[in-house]
């Protein structure tokens, strides 16, 4: 998996080549190597990840041990500083790998009997909770309950501007409650931000904000070609 490490000691080639898709990160990643995957163990290990919600499970106690880490007192003497960064990048890394591997559809099955509600993003979108009860219920922090919902965001963004010109129902039911602008969504964002910061921001720039990937923001031309 690309992007789960450190990007201090990284060439810049290798920075540009985290603009671009999943091809380029890989070919500018670990000198161009990219180990061999098995399709068919992904896909099973991924299907055992989806049953009972098993991989959110692990994606919401991830985020919330990430934040523990920084924050929760040690009850016998106070933790050094370099465990603590440890601690909090091994937390990191496995939710980065964790996050795309379980919201990668890259690898499902198309046939004559699949349907979109069987791909992993469909399947993401009907076990993780909502991003108001990840702030709420779950205790997850505003930057953290984005992450685990970005995929989902995005994808309902996409299917959007698919369906441009369209009837706007067309998109997917899993992915409405997830869109930035559904009202389920613009409902919870005040209570995102203190009343103060209101006066200075829209929503849409807040939700914008924190839907955006870089690939959106630059396109490294020079690299591709």
């Amino acid at each position: 998996f690309v992007d789960s490490e450190s990007t201090a000691s990284l060439s810049a080639m290798q920075l540009e080549g985290r603009c671009g898709s999943l091809a380029l990160r890989r070919e500018t990643s670990d000198f161009g190597i990219v180990e061999k995957v098995n399709l068919r163990s992904s896909r099973r290990l991924r299907a055992s990840l989806q049953g009972d919600a098993c991989g959110i499970i692990f994606l919401i106690l991830l985020a919330q041990l990430r934040g523990k880490v920084l924050f929760e007192e040690s009850r016998n003497s106070p933790k050094q500083i370099k465990l603590i960064g440890n601690l909090y990048d091994k937390c990191h890394r496995t939710l980065n790998t964790l996050l795309a591997f379980m919201s990668d559809g890259s690898q499902d099955v198309k046939d004559a009997s699949s349907s979109q509600d069987d791909g992993a993003i469909a399947v993401y979108a009907k076990a993780m909770p909502k991003v108001a009860d990840l702030l709420n219920t779950f205790s997850i922090a505003n930057a953290d309950a984005w992450t685990l919902c970005r995929p989902l965001i995005r994808a309902s963004m996409f299917a959007e501007e698919d369906k441009s010109g369209e009837d706007s129902s067309a998109i997917p039911v899993h992915l409405i409650p997830f869109h930035p602008t559904s009202p389920e969504m613009e409902k919870s964002y005040k209570a995102m931000l203190p009343e103060e910061c209101w006066d200075h921001i829209t929503q849409l720039l807040f939700s914008r904000f924190y839907s955006y990937a870089i690939y959106d923001l630059k396109c490294p031309e020079e690299t591709y070609l």
